[in-house]
């Protein structure tokens, strides 16, 4: 009866459409629905993303864009000549850079920065700094096993108890909910179930996020889409991006470079010499772009480079994409995206053996003179009169005591329920009248200032939504997808390990900068989304 329904109802489509159209259509009958099952609409929904990404392949690969990007990256590598030397002194010669990247350097990142604070924080944000980071380091240590598929036997106990848990939530409310979130979590590592229970998760999650539930609606959304990454086991998306990926970085260099000039232009001046009032906060985040796509470049020139044998043409290709991409962002005055292209490419390099231990140093001591320099300049335009020292050493203070005043503020279950990152969406800050419009902004209000924004370290904004039980997990999480991401990236090879380095560096390099700024910009969140994602979609055909 129900296949006589739905054929009724799909011939009333096709007649409506034929009747517009003029065409012929077809028809359906109820013994061709009954015959159709999960199996037959997923490998018709696949042959469907086949033939798409094949003609997307097809036309990207035939655009006047495609040919201008190969005859660019094909004059550097021919052009550019070889860097005529290495650095490296005798005794630290031959030394492996690579413990220098390692995921555990953002512990030794945030303890240093506490340690330039002139003053210390209260007991309860002290030990939550240190549960957090020792929930990082257990993550990464997690992310070391093997972990195989939930074995089919335990799936319909797990799936009774989502039922029930799901069914209480409209008795129970939230509390329900959120138990029902333990089920739903462990049921998407089940070869056999995974994939359906992560689209209801999904869809789900979608329709109690829109209902302004967003604290059951977004772990439901998230934990639907990592299902899904893990659900999808062809190599066809990999591949796409691989064979494009030359294309992408020169598509990303482009728009990036647009919209810094459209900025600069909008404001008529240099922000770095004068003050970065003025700048259009969309034409800036756009320009971001420009440091993405010179890193992504410099990963795919370190590829070739070790592969053809010409890592000097490759050393030197990226220490001028480098300083171009540095300079230019300089220029508009953010220190944050000069840090971010300088240590993401000094990831880069060190994992294609670009770059000497000797050379590492002396970057790293170019990094703090430009920080140095643009310090002291962005202290000039604003009228401040103090030192540099004085300056970082206050700037480290004031960042912790607002981190206290978060941590605090939310406790062991947070406060404001996930609406500080949600403020990084500007569509979603309106919903939050009179308090804030950026997540900055959100916490300088519960830090009693107005009209101005402030840094609460990482951990400020996840402790203000989620209290410490919710800093704990998420740090958890991020040391579990970090490691898995550095794992990939040591043994992948070719092109591959070209975009998961490309990812690592920036996934890293954000997080080294967080510790003071945080990881609530939309960009951000956005590349850190779409990293951890590609990372379980790589991890799983990689298992396959």
């Amino acid at each position: 009866m129900f296949e006589g329904i739905l054929a009724g109802m799909v011939n009333a489509i096709a007649t409506s459409i034929s009747s517009m159209t003029g065409r012929k259509m077809w028809h359906v009958d109820a013994e061709d629905l009954a015959r159709v099952d999960a199996h037959h609409i997923f490998d018709h929904l696949d042959m469907l993303f086949k033939r798409t990404l094949n003609w997307v392949d097809g036309e990207l690969n035939e655009s006047g864009f495609a040919r201008l990007s190969n005859a660019f990256v094909d004059s550097v590598k021919e052009k550019t000549p070889a860097f005529p030397f290495r650095l490296d002194l005798p005794f630290i010669k031959g030394q492996d850079a690579r413990s220098l990247i390692s995921p555990l350097i953002f512990i030794l990142g945030f303890v240093a920065f506490m340690g330039l604070s002139d003053h210390g924080i209260s007991p309860f944000a002290l030990w939550s700094i240190i549960a957090s980071l020792i929930a990082y380091f257990i993550g990464t240590r997690v992310a070391r096993i093997k972990m195989g598929s939930l074995p089919v036997s335990y799936a319909p106990y797990l799936i009774a108890l989502l039922g029930i848990t799901v069914a209480a939530y409209f008795v129970l409310g939230d509390g329900a909910a959120k138990v029902s979130l333990i089920p739903l979590f462990i049921l998407i590592f089940s070869d056999r179930y995974g994939g359906r229970i992560a689209i209801c998760a999904f869809v789900g999650g979608y329709l109690l996020f829109r209902d302004g539930n967003m604290s059951v609606g977004f772990p439901y959304l998230l934990i639907g889409t990592l299902g899904l990454a893990r659900s999808i086991r062809t190599e066809r998306i990999a591949s796409f991006i691989e064979r494009n990926a030359y294309i992408l970085a020169t598509f990303l260099i482009c728009v990036g470079l647009l919209y810094w000039v459209l900025d600069i232009a909008l404001v008529g001046r240099i922000p770095l010499l004068t003050s970065r009032e003025g700048l259009d906060p969309s034409y800036t985040m756009r320009s971001h772009l420009l440091p993405i796509g010179s890193v992504l470049m410099v990963s795919l020139l370190g590829e070739w480079g070790n592969r053809t044998g010409n890592v000097g043409k490759a050393r030197m290709a990226s220490l001028v994409m480098i300083i171009f991409a540095s300079a230019l962002m300089a220029l508009l005055g953010y220190r944050t995206q000069v840090l971010i292209t300088l240590l993401a490419s000094i990831i880069v390099a060190i994992v294609w053996d670009l770059i000497t231990v000797t050379e590492i140093f002396l970057t790293g001591s170019a990094i703090v003179t430009v920080f140095a320099l643009m310090t002291v300049l962005r202290t000039y335009t604003t009228g401040a009169n103090v030192g540099l020292l004085e300056s970082i050493s206050l700037r480290a203070g004031l960042t912790l005591d607002v981190y206290d005043m978060m941590a605090d503020l939310g406790g062991y279950l947070g406060f404001t329920k996930g609406q500080t990152i949600i403020a990084s969406i500007s569509s979603f800050a309106t919903l939050m009248p009179g308090i804030a419009y950026s997540p900055r902004r959100y916490v300088a209000v519960f830090a009693g200032g107005e009209g101005i924004s402030m840094t609460s370290t990482m951990f400020g904004p996840f402790a203000l939504d989620f209290g410490l039980v919710g800093t704990v997990l998420i740090l958890g999480a991020f040391g579990f997808f970090i490691q898995k991401e550095y794992s990939l990236v040591k043994t992948t090879i070719g092109k591959r390990k070209s975009i998961l380095t490309f990812l690592y560096s920036l996934t890293l390099g954000y997080m080294l900068i967080g510790i003071e700024t945080g990881l609530v910009d939309y960009e951000v969140l956005i590349l850190f989304a779409f990293s951890f994602l590609y990372t379980i979609y790589i991890s799983r055909i990689a298992q396959d």
